[in-house]
């Protein structure tokens, strides 16, 4: 009786030590397997014409735009502009699960470390899952930063970007 008693009770106290480990995982660990685009470090490089669904979900957050509010969970992008023209748009609504999307666009000459400019921000009204920026006075071979965020929500949505030529404006 005492030798089953021992043995039950050694292997409570594994599934218990094992139940632990999985908490300390889960709770304490989860952020070392952070996404891409977390950070301005690691901000996800995006190219002309093609779109990308993301999750800002588990995304820490560091910085939002002027129109940015709520839980900041803002997702970092770049771009190198190879025309002077860009629009960026971002969906979070069906199928993607973010809602509420915003997008914001900034300038910044000392890389990550420097100080960032605001350039144009698209933030939408709390019925619409959409957000656009157009901005046509880009740097050719400058670095952007394009700020996604969800305005207090979380979850996918899909990002695009389109670089464009502006039309010249004929003088009057």
């Amino acid at each position: 009786l005492i030798n089953t008693m021992r043995t039950n009770f050694a292997k409570l106290i594994e599934r218990k030590a094992s139940l632990g480990l999985l908490w300390v995982f889960l709770f304490c660990g989860f952020n070392s397997f952070a996404q891409p685009g977390h950070t301005c470090a690691e901000a996800i490089s995006l190219s002309t014409g093609n779109c990308g669904v993301y999750d800002n979900t588990f995304v820490p957050g560091t910085m939002g735009a002027s129109c940015f509010t709520g839980l900041i969970k803002s997702m970092w992008f770049s771009f190198v502009a190879d025309s002077a023209g860009a629009i960026i748009t971002v969906d979070g609504g069906n199928p993607q699960t973010m809602g509420r999307s915003s997008v914001a666009i900034f300038s910044n000459t000392g890389g990550c470390g420097g100080t960032f400019t605001e350039l144009a921000g698209g933030c939408n009204n709390p019925n619409n899952n959409n957000s656009l920026i157009n901005d046509s006075n880009l740097i050719i071979g400058n670095t952007y930063y394009v700020l996604v965020d969800g305005r207090g929500s979380v979850g996918s949505f899909n990002i695009c970007l389109n670089l464009y030529s502006p039309e010249p404006i004929a003088p009057l």
